[in-house]
């Protein structure tokens, strides 16, 4: 509230997010706050609902959150500015961390942390600055909660009830030890101020379920402070009373009472409130005397049926975020935090970096995984092509048919015994409604003399047509395809590379600028989505072929919104080493060059060269990728599949692919060894490469 209301003060416009929002464990209900202090601040959350352990549940809801941040940053407004709340849940620890992190990536947004003084609070966000900082992440500052208790007076007769931990002020020097690397004016605290954590009788009365004896002014009155009322507090100590006092005493202690009553008959303004323990022990006519002594006070006088140690117990489990209907107070917080952030604060928190406003640029050399998914997701959603898939009863193959249809990335065909494909969905629990199964034996017939047709020259006869076709599923997908039946084909989790590449050689065949076919897969590194070609198809290509892969590869990054730039990889980096291997990647760089001069190309160069700037500046200076390189060709089908598989597996990294290139109409393959989520993900390629 306080940050808002500095923000609002000059001239900003707010919008306030909350990733996850979940009712059941959080009592501060944030909309509400800013509905009560703000006219202006936009605020927006996501229901948290039952997540699961599926990494697809995290990415839906990273999902949700990127459609929702795509939507403020498509607002051009200056003077806008987003604050995103950090998501902290208890038993979901590392999900937390997840999101955190991820939105961080797609977001590029300054950090601030919010600590209390607390040592365990300080080895957290400690352990977690370490890490940012390693990721080069933007750490703007802390915001800390200093709270400064009061001395407990020697009788120990006041309870500070409102608070449940002390803080001693050695803490507080602590807190200024562990963060002294912040500049100064990073690290906003917080004063703890008695005055802004008061209540009201209301709120008392509503959260102990009391008996009003008396209302008086239980609407207005406040509570700073709570004390068990006792004879001597009145005859020796009541200078000591604090104002605005909660005074509980129990039935039986009439004289605690009565010396309320003469308190307040003598003007005193001290106590706020009596609350009055062990009802149940409370007869008529007591109960009458009492009304009849506070009828004419302006003090309220609560009762409940609990003792002194039961209600003591209870008031310190009072939270007073919960009762968030005190806008008076609401405000006056907010004013009183606000005035913590000074100006220049403020003004280098709003100070724009040179980062991308918009998830939905067209092109952007760096892609977070989070924004590459989304995209990829998002653009197979507004295509929606017809995919088939001729794997149908792998249970991979039905799981990933069944997401698609469910998330509206693709229509999918299933080919195979449908009892087969039913059977095994039920012993899954996938649900296969919406989605169409083929019976490859009712159809192959239909597509025997188109066969025979493209593959006459090559010996293709009736008989050998009907044969291959009713035995071979991809056949008989890429007919269909071929047909244009569908927009799309994906297979390769049973069936090797070749079983799905060759049919659509025969039949699909190359597009006309390309004499071969190649592959790419898109390596989806946390900071970055960088694609490497080719891994699965050419084995030893020559450096005309070489260069054909590259241009396909940078118009291939191109469609998926990611800018080109290429490095031909080698064991050497520019002239440093000579040797056939090495010519041959010169030689293709020359070709890329001269094809397609706007290219960002350059070779040979080494990996590291390649991918990190402060290597590049040692090893290649000059070069025009300045360790920024977002397409990475390899020399040969060894170097690329070792490279490929090595730092998928060492990073523990999602990939996409291979996605194949330079084929008149999509078909991909698959790894034997994909996950249902690479699948999902392909199938996703597939449908946009399919749009015209």
């Amino acid at each position: 509230m306080g940050l808002v209301h500095s923000l609002e003060r000059i001239k900003k416009r707010v919008y306030f997010f909350e990733p996850i929002f979940d009712e059941k464990r959080r009592n501060v209900n944030i909309e509400k706050f800013l509905k009560f202090t703000s006219n202006k601040c936009a605020y927006q959350k996501i229901q948290k609902k039952i997540i699961g352990s599926e990494i697809f549940e995290k990415e839906k809801i990273l999902d949700e959150i990127v459609d929702i941040y795509e939507l403020f940053t498509k607002d051009k407004d200056p003077n806008k500015i987003c604050l995103i709340l950090g998501n902290y849940l208890k038993d979901e620890y590392y999900l937390s961390k997840f999101i955190n992190y991820e939105i961080l990536q797609f977001t590029s947004a300054k950090i601030i942390f919010l600590t209390f003084n607390d040592n365990g609070c300080y080895k957290f966000v400690l352990k977690y600055i370490e890490h940012l900082k390693i990721s080069k992440k933007d750490i703007f500052g802390i915001i800390n909660y200093s709270s400064n208790y009061p001395k407990k007076l020697s009788n120990k007769k006041f309870l500070d009830i409102l608070y449940k931990e002390r803080i001693q002020e050695e803490k507080h020097q602590e807190f200024k030890k562990n963060f002294k690397y912040f500049s100064k004016h990073r690290i906003i605290e917080i004063k703890r101020n008695v005055e802004m954590i008061s209540i009201r009788s209301i709120d008392i009365s509503n959260y102990l379920k009391s008996n009003v004896l008396n209302r008086g002014e239980i609407n207005t009155r406040r509570i700073s402070s709570i004390m068990v009322g006792k004879r001597k507090i009145f005859n020796d100590e009541f200078d000591q009373i604090p104002n605005e006092t909660l005074i509980f005493s129990s039935s039986n202690d009439l004289t605690t009472i009565t010396s309320v009553y003469l308190l307040i008959l003598e003007g005193n303004l001290k106590v706020s409130t009596l609350l009055i323990t062990d009802g149940l022990d409370i007869d008529r006519n007591l109960y009458n005397h009492l009304h009849r002594l506070f009828y004419n006070t302006y003090l309220p006088v609560l009762i409940v049926e609990e003792n002194l140690l039961e209600i003591t117990i209870k008031l310190r489990e009072f939270d007073f975020m919960r009762y968030h209907q005190d806008i008076h107070q609401l405000k006056k917080i907010r004013n009183y935090v606000s005035t913590h952030f000074k100006k220049g604060w403020i003004e280098s928190l709003i100070k724009k970096e040179k980062r991308h406003d918009s998830i939905s640029l067209k092109l952007r050399e760096n892609i977070s995984s989070t924004i590459f998914r989304h995209k990829l997701i998002n653009l197979a959603k507004k295509n929606k092509r017809t995919i088939v898939l001729p794997e149908g009863e792998s249970y991979k193959i039905i799981q990933a048919a069944s997401i698609c249809e469910k998330r509206g990335i693709a229509n999918c065909i299933l080919i195979g015994d449908p009892k087969k494909i039913q059977k095994i969905a039920i012993s899954y629990d996938i649900n296969l409604k919406d989605i169409k199964i083929i019976d490859p034996k009712l159809i192959y017939h239909k597509y025997i003399d188109t066969l025979v047709a493209s593959r006459k020259k090559k010996g293709m006869n009736h008989s050998i047509a009907s044969q291959q076709l009713s035995k071979n599923n991809i056949l008989l997908a890429t007919m269909m395809l071929h047909e244009n039946e569908v927009d799309g084909l994906v297979s390769g989790i049973v069936n090797t590379t070749a079983d799905t590449i060759r049919p659509a050689l025969q039949i699909i065949k190359t597009k006309p600028e390309s004499s071969i076919i190649s592959s790419i897969f898109f390596m989806l590194f946390p900071e970055r989505t960088i694609i490497f070609g080719d891994c699965a198809i050419n084995v030893n290509p020559n450096s005309e072929e070489l260069s054909e892969i590259a241009i396909q590869s940078a118009d291939s990054a191109i469609k998926f919104g990611i800018i080109p730039k290429i490095a031909m990889v080698s064991y050497s980096t520019g002239y440093s080493a000579e040797g056939k291997s090495v010519e041959k990647v010169r030689s293709a760089v020359e070709i890329v060059r001269k094809k397609r001069p706007e290219l960002i190309v350059d070779g040979p160069i080494q990996y590291d060269a390649a991918i990190s700037e402060q290597v590049a500046n040692q090893k290649s200076p000059d070069s025009n990728l300045s360790g920024k390189a977002t397409i990475f060709i390899f020399p040969n089908l060894d170097t690329g599949n070792v490279v490929y598989k090595a730092v998928q597996r060492a990073a523990n990294l999602t990939s996409v692919g291979p996605v194949l290139q330079g084929i008149r109409k999509p078909v991909n393959d698959l790894s034997r060894g994909s996950s249902i989520k690479d699948i999902v993900y392909t199938i996703a390629a597939t449908s946009i490469q399919s749009s015209r």
